[in-house]
């Protein structure tokens, strides 16, 4: 105990400790999904149509097409119709529960079915299938508030079968009318690309899904795509538009695509039935400000592409693209640049959203959501639409592309894309010390080259709440002293002092105070962040130190 060193160290925080940039995950495969018996009264020929209904009317029609003529928000596909409600309800009984009916819209192209007031037991299966083509199995986990759209099926008529254990009971309360896609769009713009022309490199195309969902009295199509997070571990997270889906509901609906893309350059499109498909989506997160929508979708078939991202504000000039699903057709392929000048319209702020200008290929109703990407692969935002003097035109070169930045949405998204690590709770021990409500943990370990020693600090005393207590923040002050011989144990060999700079700075301050020849090093870790925060003390110490670190309150 030859000197007195008195050191201070400020910690406040910088986002050193954010991932903020974050690769792509390619090709990862999921495990195989469970294969469902077949629904086991198909065989017994049609089943009785329960609810018959007609179609979009010709104004319906003409409605969906006026809206489809603009160039942004989601495509318009369909119309929903309220039914008289058939209440299907098995007797009370211990044994297995066998239905199926039928509905008809006349004039659909696919239909979805609702189901009101859902109780169905654990184990309960159900399938929708058309006259012709394959059985869609699904489950009540696709219900949100007792209520659930099914599968869609290809035709005008489509049959629902149910096998449960035991009792169950639902309503058939509504219909999807989808209409063919011929009658509610108009002619695509020629200035589209089919992404089949390009080269877009290492699968992302298999990130992006064209999607449906309902919303009040419509059926709606965006785009939307995969991302991945910092656990690279395949959660089927989906980042979209909040002006396409809004709320829990509609996003319980959601029926994702998967590769829909024609097969050589302007080649025909494939069969929606023919791809994969996930049913049901979960929303995490939304908002207005940047037009986000974070889903994590119910199930996702193998071999998917999880796109990487950067949260930093894009450069002047950066190249961005789009693979998106224009007016609901396969994949097609949009370039542009980032304008950092120049007019932008009200609803979207520069600091909220992305301006670019158009080089190649375009956007149109129905792209809302898509991802845009730099030439790299990394996310920077989501489609909005698009800002200028013309933008009902997709093919008008003066019009700017408007995406929501990834930059301003981070703060939003982060929880689920890059969340703290979870780190261990601060309990005292004979080597731990916990500052400020147990937030903190301290440790000191040290060195002695004069008697040959070494070891940890042991907390001796340390006191809790010794200033006043601030209504938000808590504890202001606290200390910890450390020994570090067992022949001297009641030696205070160094103390540790924290505060909070309240009505300061509003961070957290570290003193270090020594009385002693060793070498020691205190080591203090954040258990709210799990940032960790350490210095090493010179024998003989007298300097005074200040560094910044990442402690914020509260």
């Amino acid at each position: 105990m030859v000197r007195f060193a008195s050191l201070v160290f400020l910690l406040t925080a910088p986002a050193l400790f954010a991932t903020q940039v974050l690769p792509p995950l390619r090709g990862r495969m999921e495990a195989a999904a469970i294969v469902a018996p077949r629904p086991p009264l198909r065989a017994n020929g049609r089943a009785s149509v329960l609810v018959k209904t007609t179609g979009a009317s010709a104004s319906d029609i003409a409605a969906l097409r006026a809206a489809n003529a603009r160039s942004d928000g989601p495509a318009e596909l369909g119309i929903v119709r309220e039914v008289q409600p058939v209440a299907i309800t098995s007797i009370a009984s211990d044994a297995r529960f066998r239905w199926r009916g039928s509905v008809q819209v006349e004039g659909a192209a696919r239909v979805r079915v609702r189901l009101d007031d859902v109780d169905l037991p654990a184990g309960a299966r159900l399938w929708i299938y058309g006259p012709s083509g394959d059985a869609v199995a699904f489950d009540g986990s696709l219900a949100h508030e007792r209520r659930l759209w099914t599968p869609s099926v290809a035709g005008d008529t489509a049959t629902i079968e149910v096998d449960a254990p035991g009792e169950a009971a639902f309503r058939i309360g509504g219909v999807a009318d989808i209409r063919p896609y011929s009658e509610v769009v108009a002619s695509g713009s020629e200035c589209i690309s089919d992404v089949s022309c390009h080269s877009t490199g290492n699968g992302l195309d298999r990130a992006i899904s064209f999607y449906t969902f309902v919303a009040g009295t419509g059926v709606y199509a965006c785009t939307g795509g995969l991302v991945n997070n910092s656990k690279n571990d395949g959660t089927p997270y989906f980042l979209s538009a909040n002006h396409c889906v809004r709320n829990a509901t509609s996003a319980s609906s959601v029926e994702a695509y998967w590769d829909f893309r024609s097969s050589t350059c302007n080649g025909p499109a494939p069969a929606l039935d023919s791809l994969p498909k996930s049913n049901g989506a979960t929303l995490l997160a939304s908002s207005g400000a940047t037009d986000v929508a974070l889903l994590r979708l119910n199930n996702l078939p193998p071999n998917r592409t999880f796109l990487g991202w950067d949260a930093a504000v894009p450069a002047e000039g950066t190249q961005l693209f789009h693979i998106s699903h224009p007016l609901g057709v396969p994949q097609r392929y949009s370039t542009s640049a980032v304008t950092t000048s120049g007019e932008t319209c009200s609803s979207s702020p520069r600091q909220s959203f992305l301006y670019s200008t158009p080089t190649a290929g375009a956007t149109d109703v129905g792209s809302s959501g898509a991802p845009v990407m730099r030439g790299d692969g990394y996310i920077v935002g989501q489609l909005k639409g698009a800002c200028g003097p013309e933008p009902n035109n997709p093919c008008n070169r003066a019009n700017r592309e408007v995406d929501g930045a990834f930059s301003a949405s981070y703060a939003l998204l982060q929880p689920y894309l890059d969340p703290a690590p979870a780190c261990a709770a601060c309990t005292p021990n004979n080597t731990t010390a916990c500052l400020l409500n147990n937030r903190f943990k301290v440790t000191v370990t040290f060195q002695d080259p004069y008697m040959g020693l070494s070891g940890d600090g042991k907390p001796i005393r340390y006191t809790e709440n010794v200033a006043q207590t601030h209504p938000e923040y808590g504890p202001l002050i606290e200390y910890a002293f450390f020994s570090f011989f067992d022949f001297f144990p009641g030696s205070v060999e160094t103390m540790i002092k924290m505060t909070k700079g309240v009505g300061i700075n509003n961070q957290y301050w570290i003193w270090v105070v020594g009385s002693t020849s060793s070498y020691y090093t205190v080591t203090v870790q954040d258990t709210k962040t799990c940032a960790i925060w350490k210095k090493d003390i010179e024998r003989d110490s007298t300097q005074v130190v200040r560094e910044f670190e990442a402690f914020p309150l509260p």
